[in-house]
């Protein structure tokens, strides 16, 4: 990149840069953004946390609007969390606003009055939901008309669920709102597929480049603290983290309340963060990592993504890491300003196999690979209501013309779109007058008037209740499907033991005050869905096994655990394949097929073996358990049933698959049960990936003479 770099941005922008910031120059990746940026092409910025993404991407946004002297908002800045924008609103407006560019923000914590405008900001900060809001609204809508440019932070954290489609159709949207291609820019620092995510985030037609850092990688410095007993894990973290700024991560919000009472007050400064937390206790925590001195944060993934907590020393992961996609976006937290990025490993003594497979995949630049959505008719539905809406009423075809441009949509077909109609008529969602389409009186119930509202926005929501104090302060939020919360019951949320005073079911509202001290508490928990090993994971652990070692520099008490570990499958397993053998049991026998693919890949082969041997089969991440009773050759069998399996088709497995609540879709309740159906089969299954995975792996017999493998439960 020639060093007239710099010097070609706008004078104006160039002097915030030097004066502000204290730049002479851009970073590559910066000067590479600015490149790609200025010829128009869409962009996916790949770099790690604190790695210059985010001026990346608004250095040449925000040079474009003042050589274009664009009015109205020229940028959208879009991103999954609120809190992502309110940490984000300083660092860009500090590009902005010396250049007299003005940034909003816009979402639901912000206060309704200042979600208007006399005159619009240049620069509007928001999440999808809170757009398609803004879309709806037809006087704040026109104030898109000169948009140029569409920021999308940690654009992978949208890619694999409904809530990426729901972003792709608002992209689609902008551009029939401004009559061209509003740039795309997205922003991440963990994707296993970027060529694949760029097609994903630019759509057919147009121009787009995968922009990398080029930075030389930080040290790294892992430590490993291996112990049965979970209590004392959570004691020995005590003084992993005194005297230090810590993040610690766990796998769920039960377990983040857990941990912090386990330490009490031996640390001072120890806080919680998780989604059910109200977000002032979320902020406090965030604030408290700005502040000099040693803080704590027990966290979930909410602090996964890119807010910026400060310089930390150490980042602490209890239990396995299931992703190496997770585990990066946490290492990431630390190493900042040239220091190394430090994890320490709380872990049982069946999750050290996990964790070194995520450390070698990692090191070899392997991550999870994204896919989105390929039957999103949830999403479709979402659209069209919404549609009807805002038309009042409509005809067929009209209704029809609107959804199929949307890029997500066009693998429907008009019976679809048809059969989804004639349901939501059914249903009494829909009505018809005249040949016109408007809503009926079961759509007027559930989404008129203020019910608008659910349809702005696809995440799933469940009944809760909120945690409030008599004088109104707002403490978090409690899953109502497993609330048994009785007056006098103490139960801790943010950190602190609060005691109930009252249910208001009417309202769904538990009041609390502050716990006596020595008071029990009663456990809680939220309903949440299992987190299970990607299968990048799972075939970095079947490696290790194979060649009974590890990359990954540890000690003699680990080196002697993994080699026990690896001691209880047999001799000669593969690196890859299902291998089968047979162990004799004192009622017969039972056969295990090793697979290391995953829960999901186990569960579908499971659903199949049953079938084809009417017995029961047991799954877990890495194998399963075949029970048989009789005669020895119960292995030769199921090797040959999973032969004959491998050329199954997608039409004789899907019947076999039983089918989740839909609960787990928003408006999955309004699908038919055959769209519901295909849904589950592509996108919660992944039923073709399945198949193509089963179809080249090679099935392996092995000979074992006495029982080894142990099923078990990694710590999740």
């Amino acid at each position: 990149m020639p060093p007239s770099c710099f010097a070609a941005l706008h004078p104006t922008l160039r002097q915030t840069l030097q004066h502000r910031l204290g730049w002479d120059d851009l970073r590559p990746l910066q000067e590479q953004a600015w490149q790609a940026a200025s010829g128009g092409d869409d962009l996916l910025v790949l770099a790690p946390t604190a790695g210059g993404k985010t001026e990346a991407a608004m250095i040449p946004v925000i040079d474009r609007i003042l050589r274009e002297g664009l009015a109205g908002i020229a940028c959208l800045y879009l991103s999954p969390l609120k809190a992502l924008i309110n940490d984000q609103e300083e660092r860009i407006t500090t590009l902005a606003r010396p250049a007299g560019i003005t940034v909003q923000m816009w979402h639901g914590d912000v206060p309704k009055g200042e979600r208007r405008w006399e005159d619009p900001p240049q620069i509007l900060m928001i999440t999808p939901e809170s757009l398609e809001v803004l879309l709806l609204d037809p006087v704040l809508s026109e104030d898109l008309a000169q948009l140029r440019a569409v920021v999308i932070d940690e654009v992978h954290a949208f890619v694999p669920d409904p809530r990426g489609v729901h972003l792709k159709v608002l992209l689609d949207r902008l551009d029939t709102i401004t009559g061209g291609k509003v740039q795309r820019i997205g922003l991440s620092a963990t994707v296993g597929n970027p060529e694949s995510i760029l097609g994903w985030l630019s759509g057919p037609g147009r121009q787009g480049q995968v922009v990398r850092s080029t930075g030389l990688p930080a040290e790294k410095r892992f430590s490993f603290i291996v112990r049965e007993d979970p209590i004392e894990r959570y004691q020995l973290l005590t003084g992993v983290v005194a005297g230090r700024r810590a993040l610690v991560f766990v796998k769920s919000r039960s377990e983040a309340e857990k941990v912090r009472r386990s330490i009490g007050a031996e640390i001072p400064h120890a806080y919680v963060h998780h989604s059910a937390l109200a977000p002032d206790l979320r902020r406090a925590a965030e604030e408290a990592t700005t502040r000099p001195g040693p803080v704590c944060i027990i966290c979930t993934s909410t602090l996964e993504l890119g807010i910026d907590i400060g310089d930390l020393d150490l980042i602490v992961q209890v239990g396995p890491p299931t992703s190496v996609s997770s585990f990066l976006q946490r290492l990431g937290r630390s190493g900042r300003r040239g220091s190394p990025a430090t994890m320490t490993f709380l872990l049982g003594p069946e999750d050290l196999l996990i964790t070194l497979a995520v450390i070698e995949a990692a090191a070899v630049h392997q991550v999870e690979p994204l896919s989105p959505p390929e039957k999103p008719y949830a999403v479709v539905l979402q659209q069209m209501l919404l549609y009807l809406i805002k038309s009042g009423r409509t005809s067929r075809s009209s209704l029809s013309r609107h959804i199929f441009p949307l890029f997500p949509f066009l693998s429907a077909n008009p019976e679809t779109i048809d059969r989804l109609i004639d349901n939501l008529i059914e249903l009494g969602i829909m009505a018809t007058d005249g040949g016109l389409l408007m809503l009926g009186d079961a759509g007027e119930t559930t989404f008129g008037g203020a019910g608008r509202k659910d349809l702005f926005s696809v995440l799933s929501s469940v009944s809760e209740y909120q945690v409030i104090t008599p004088d109104g302060d707002r403490i978090g939020r409690l899953d109502g499907r497993s609330l048994h919360l009785m007056p006098g019951d103490a139960f801790p949320l943010g950190g602190r033991l609060w005691s109930v005073a009252g249910c208001d079911q009417q309202h769904h509202l538990v009041i609390v005050t502050r716990a006596s001290a020595g008071q029990c508490s009663t456990p809680i928990f939220w309903i949440g869905s299992r987190s299970s090993l990607t299968p990048l994971v799972a075939r970095g652990m079947l490696e290790i096994i194979a060649a009974g070692k590890t990359n990954v520099p540890i000690d003699g008490e680990e080196q002697a655990l993994l080699a026990e570990i690896c001691s209880t499958y047999p001799s000669g397993v593969r690196q890859s394949g299902l291998q089968v053998w047979e162990e004799p049991l004192a009622t017969g026998f039972r056969v295990v097929v090793l697979s290391f693919q995953g829960s999901l890949f186990n569960q579908v082969l499971a659903t199949l073996l049953e079938d084809r041997l009417s017995c029961r089969v047991r799954y877990t991440d890495t194998h399963l358990i075949v029970e048989q009773k009789g005669r020895p050759g119960a292995g030769r069998r199921v090797a040959e049933v999973l032969r004959d399996l491998q050329s199954v088709t997608a039409g004789q497995v899907a019947p076999f698959l039983p089918l989740p609540p839909r609960e787990a879709w928003k408006f999955a309740s309004l699908l038919p049960d055959d769209l519901y159906s295909e849904m589950v089969v592509e996108d919660f299954y992944h039923l073709q990936t399945f198949l193509s995975s089963l179809s080249q792996a090679d099935v392996l017999e092995l000979q074992v003479t006495s029982p080894s493998l142990q099923p078990w439960s990694p710590s999740f």
